[in-house]
């Protein structure tokens, strides 16, 4: 008994073409047996004879043979059994179909139709043009794949052009100086080559993607060996602003300018010591600065209060008030002689404190207990001159025995103001009254304090010379001069206000009290300035060689630091700001380099900075840690040690309240006990199963995971 047939009819999307139908023939059996996603070896072809072979050993009826209806099957890989054809889906094969030959039949065996009976060609989407389509769309897909291996080995041999450019150029004689740029430039080009992913999906996107990296690796090189070219030009000698690589343990901090130096013994030894040695010759420059520190008292001597701190209340002054009267000036009327009374009674009475804890700040305790520094020496003396009306103020700076306190006091007969300190009282009535420049051998003042002078929304102070101390508003137009004193310096306050946004500094200002800052967003400073300069709101010494403060608020991602910068302040707190994530260093730089954002020395082997807003740290493979690089980045969430790295070092990684994981490479050979500090929930991660690892995160509690590669 023949076996019935029936057409299958599946669909083949092809890549931007509507859906294609090929048509098949089969039996019923098979067909309600087996759905099958293959398609025919042979398909119905409507650009060939009107007799169609199928492979197949039976015939079939085109006239009894029906096409489902295509809303049932569209979009299905999977063959259905046909009946009939519905007249609204498929009244043109219908049409066709009864134009064609009765007897017209598919047969493998035998041919039955002739020349004189042909029937129209069944307009059937599933012919071999589909096929061939079919067979076009694979092999372009093919040439595409081979075109992304292609060009993803093409980009694999650019990139070994830099490293070899770079290899053969460091092995050269006199290639020390000369080639810096060179090096740097292709330090900053190779750094990113580890971002370049294997291919994956092989299509058109994906080879537009390589082939335009590779073009810009071919520009980037074509660069480098047009850079070498015009260096090798160069003599191999170090330029002006060579400082070598930089060592953050070397820093060395300023040295003291002080002529006398007795600082290292204890104070009243100290001021014995130089009492003694009999100089009393003017120093220049101290003296210089003293009488500007008096022109400032002068200028805001309106602004003077009494002294009300260290818990210095009413009742103790009103008892203070009585003793003065009673005990020291007692019946002296005129103010110069009461000025004198009270400066021989403290010297007389109070005992210098050898041990600071039994030393006192509080005028009344002072008096009381009789035991001072010169805090409180100076505290004192201030408070007994308030009760008797006579102007006074602190000063605080340099003495030859060390840091310092002493008074300025106005002459109530002239209104010149001279200098007096109790404290070398104690040794030499000498110290009673001297002028700015009687006592500058051994005396300098640093700043005058609590007394400030406004103007134009502006807070002077006296801090080094005429300084800068706050402002209220966001973009303070600082003067060159105040009065004819030249504004030479900037206080830490202005430094720490939020509303201050630039911080404009003029051409005189010589000083900058720098120890953070929490509220400027960007330093400008005039180009006249001698001591400073700034480049994208950041300060830095004249000549570009020191970075001297960051703003805390920088409003900037990336940050560069020039070629001449050969040192800085404290790196891990130079780039507080959240906003920073990257630093990069100017090509040219033989102190400092960068690596994925990061501030290295020019070798790699030391951390100098982490900016603020880092989120992700890959370590670069050369460096060596110390401990504490790692520190206090609370916006830092993933850590990647490169390949290379062999010891972390105790407190590495600090109060990283962010911190997620830390990937280890399989180069490490200890984890010190105390590498990680402050930290909890931390997970440690390595690309294949480590030891080391396992049991470091073992005891600690750390989680500890194996990386696995899709």
């Amino acid at each position: 008994m023949k076996k019935s047939k029936i057409f299958k009819k599946i669909l083949i999307p092809f890549l931007g073409t509507s859906p294609v139908f090929i048509i098949s023939c089969s039996s019923t059996n098979s067909a309600q047996k087996e759905e099958t996603n293959e398609i025919p070896n042979t398909i119905v072809d409507n650009s060939t004879s009107n007799n169609k072979e199928v492979d197949n050993n039976e015939n079939t009826d085109s006239n009894n043979q029906q096409v489902n209806d295509k809303n049932q099957t569209e979009g299905s890989s999977n063959s259905e059994v046909v009946e009939e054809v519905p007249a609204n889906k498929n009244e043109e094969i219908e049409d066709k179909s009864d134009n064609s030959s009765s007897n017209s039949e598919v047969d493998n065996n035998e041919n039955t139709s002739s020349e004189n009976d042909k029937s129209e060609p069944i307009e059937n989407p599933g012919d071999n043009s589909t096929n061939n389509g079919e067979q076009d769309n694979n092999d372009n897909q093919e040439k595409i794949k081979q075109e992304v291996i292609e060009t993803y080995s093409n980009i694999i041999n650019e990139q070994e052009k830099f490293i070899n450019l770079l290899k053969t150029t460091k092995g050269e004689s006199n290639s020390e100086f000369k080639y810096e740029i060179l090096f740097d430039s292709i330090n900053q080009v190779t750094e990113n080559f580890d971002k370049l992913e294997k291919p994956l999906k092989y299509d058109n996107e994906e080879l537009d993607k390589y082939n335009e990296s590779y073009k810009t690796l071919e520009v980037e090189f074509n660069k480098m060996v047009s850079l070498k070219e015009t260096l090798k030009l160069n003599a191999d000698t170090a330029p002006q602003y060579y400082a070598g690589n930089f060592d953050k343990n070397a820093v060395k901090k300023e040295e003291n300018e002080s002529k006398n130096d007795y600082s290292n013994y204890p104070e009243l030894d100290a001021i014995e010591k130089s009492t003694k040695d009999g100089n009393r010759q003017k120093n220049e420059v101290n003296a210089l600065i003293n009488k500007k520190a008096l022109e400032f008292v002068n200028l805001s001597k309106e602004n003077l209060s009494d002294f009300n701190d260290n818990g210095y209340n009413p009742s103790q002054k009103a008892q203070l008030t009585k003793f003065l009267e009673d005990e020291v000036i007692k019946d002296e009327k005129n103010k110069k002689e009461q000025i004198f009374l009270v400066f021989k009674w403290i010297t007389k009475h109070v005992k210098y404190a050898n041990d600071v804890r039994s030393a006192k700040l509080n005028p009344f305790e002072v008096k009381q207990f009789l035991s001072a520094v010169c805090g409180g020496y100076s505290i004192l003396y201030k408070s007994l001159l308030d009760i008797l009306g006579i102007k006074t103020v602190m000063v605080i700076g340099w003495s030859s025995a060390g840091a310092h306190q002493w008074n300025a006091i106005q002459d109530p007969e002239t209104n010149e103001w001279f200098f007096s300190d109790a404290t070398w009282g104690t040794v030499s009535e000498r110290y009673f009254r001297l002028t700015a420049d009687q006592i500058s051998n051994d005396h300098r003042v640093e700043r005058v304090l609590d007394l400030n002078y406004f103007k134009d929304n502006i807070t002077y102070e006296y801090w080094n010379g005429l300084s800068v101390k706050d402002a209220n508003i966001d973009s303070p137009n600082i003067p060159d001069k105040l009065n004819d004193i030249l504004v030479e310096n900037i206080s830490d306050t202005i430094l720490n206000n939020n509303k201050v946004k630039t911080l404009n500094i003029p051409e005189f200002v010589k000083h900058i009290e720098y120890p953070g800052t929490k509220g400027t967003y960007a330093f400008e400073v005039s180009k006249d300035n001698k001591f400073f300069a700034s480049q994208n709101g950041i300060l830095y010494s004249k000549d570009f060689s020191r970075i001297l403060m960051t703003p805390s608020n920088l409003n900037s991602k990336t940050v560069t630091i020039p070629k001449e910068t050969s040192t800085l302040n404290d790196g891990k707190d130079l780039f507080e700001s959240n906003s920073v994530s990257e630093i990069i260093v100017e090509p040219g730089n033989y102190s400092f380099a960068s690596y994925k954002g990061v501030l290295y020395n020019n070798d790699f082997s030391q951390i100098i900075s982490i900016p603020n807003g880092t989120t992700n740290l890959v370590v670069h493979p050369d460096v060596k840690f110390q401990g504490q690089e790692i520190s206090f980045k609370d916006n830092l969430r993933t850590v990647t040690l490169s390949e290379g790295i062999t010891v972390v070092e105790d407190f590495t990684f600090n109060t990283l309240n962010r911190l997620e994981y830390v990937i280890f490479p399989s180069t490490i050979k200890e984890i010190k006990n105390e590498a990680f500090l402050g930290i909890r929930n931390v997970t440690l991660k390595t690309h294949e199963d480590n030891e080391i690892v396992r049991d470091f995160a073992k005891k600690h509690n750390f989680k500890y995971e194996v990386i696995v590669n899709n």
